[in-house]
């Protein structure tokens, strides 16, 4: 059986800001392309995800002291699936 697998250079969710600010909207675009794909890989590798910085949540601030730029993309990314009636799941 095959083993699908994806990389994908996140640059800290802030393609939009030219790498200054990780956005909501650049973090939901990325779970969306994943999210959009006919067969979802096995394995997603993150470059460039970041834990707990200015650029990380300046512009996309986090809701609890535990809360990192990867957990903020999984529950985007678990909706995403969702919302497409997919009922894979992945763990980070």
């Amino acid at each position: 059986m095959p083993l699908r697998v994806m990389t994908y250079n996140v640059r800290y969710f802030s393609h939009g800001t030219r790498g200054l600010a990780a956005t909501a909207r650049a973090m939901a675009g990325i779970a969306g392309a994943i999210a959009e794909l006919e067969t979802l890989p096995d394995i997603v590798c993150l470059q460039e995800v970041e834990t707990a910085s200015l650029r990380a949540n300046l512009a996309h601030p986090r809701r609890g002291k535990g809360e990192t730029q990867l957990s903020r993309l999984m529950e985007l990314l678990h909706d995403a699936i969702d919302a497409r009636g997919k009922v894979d799941r992945y763990a980070a």
